[in-house]
């Protein structure tokens, strides 16, 4: 356990890390669904599947519900319908973007929606390129600053629609080389996908280096450790320089946006778990359920009792 002492909370949360192994499997949390849940595929120990949307609808009903997953997953859709993401609801009109990356809560609201879909991990995407991954080059996967949808104009996005379409065609075809080929047209598709991101969301793509490596820091330790010290010693940095670079990036503060991190896992325990508020303290690595509770009312003005029913009630027709 991490001792407790002095943070932008008062405190350093103790987490052990049976809690961590519970978050996975817990049929209390939101489901994990792994990627071998596609069934039998060549290409899936390899960390890679592709799909037609509408397909996965038809079949794959547990994936139209609340889940998340730890790989990434693009869509590319034609239609209409709306896509719930970490209490964001987006409406979806003509042809839309989609990027859902690892640990994101989502479900879908079809109406009439078809195209495709990407699914792979980060092992797949790096291939042998040493950490940090290079997902975190593409703001676009983790949210925050950057919305998670593109909704497209007619004859925006065309390059990248065409890719998604070769890379469905490797994939079917199973010829030789074809997990190197899909790799390739992979690392392509991103660009295209930041280029589009950047159209409608173009500060946050400065967000390289030190932002990089402090936001993959803090999805691994946020449980942890609140303490901005303790990530600026991870990184090699002063804490305030580390505050300095990340609100000249992304306009927030080391201490906001850790804590925006912990208050948005418990917004999802919330939501899509039974668990009581002191289970859920506990969970994310609070000492006492009285902090948590302080916690969430410092950070909202409200109590995680009245935040459960209040956030129920929006999202309730993605929980039916």
């Amino acid at each position: 356990m991490v001792a407790e002492s002095y943070s932008i909370l008062g405190y350093i949360p103790k987490h052990p890390l049976s809690y961590l192994r519970r978050m996975r499997t817990s049929k209390n949390g939101v489901p994990l669904i792994p990627l071998k849940d596609f069934g039998p595929s060549p290409f899936l120990e390899h960390g890679i599947f592709i799909e037609a949307f509408e397909d996965c609808v038809s079949v794959r009903h547990k994936r139209m519900e609340v889940h998340r997953h730890d790989y990434v997953e693009l869509f590319w859709l034609q239609g209409y319908g709306s896509v719930f993401i970490d209490f964001e609801t987006y409406p979806l009109s003509e042809k839309s973007l989609i990027a859902i990356g690892p640990g994101r809560v989502h479900a879908w609201h079809v109406k009439k929606l078809i195209g495709l879909y990407i699914a792979f991990t980060q092992e797949f995407f790096d291939g042998t390129r040493p950490p940090p991954s290079a997902l975190f080059d593409y703001p676009f996967i983790f949210g925050g600053e950057v919305s998670p949808v593109v909704r497209l104009q007619p004859k925006q996005g065309e390059q990248a629609q065409n890719l998604f379409r070769e890379i469905s065609q490797e994939f079917q075809k199973h010829e030789n080389l074809a997990v190197e080929m899909i790799h390739h047209q992979l690392r392509s598709l991103m660009v295209h996908l930041a280029r589009l991101y950047a159209t409608a969301s173009p500060a946050p793509f400065a967000a390289i280096g030190l932002v990089r490596r402090f936001r993959q820091a803090v999805e691994r330790s946020f449980r942890a450790s609140t303490s901005v010290r303790d990530y600026a010693q991870m990184l090699g940095v002063t804490t305030s320089h580390l505050s300095e670079s990340l609100r000249l990036e992304t306009g927030l503060t080391a201490g906001e946006l850790i804590r925006a991190r912990l208050l948005l896992e418990a917004k999802r325990l919330l939501l899509h778990s039974e668990q009581t508020i002191a289970e859920i303290g506990y969970e994310l690595g609070f000492e006492d359920p009285s902090y948590f509770s302080r916690f969430v009312r410092r950070e909202i003005e409200t109590s995680p009792v009245e935040l459960r029913n209040r956030i129920r009630e929006k999202y309730r027709k993605f929980m039916q």
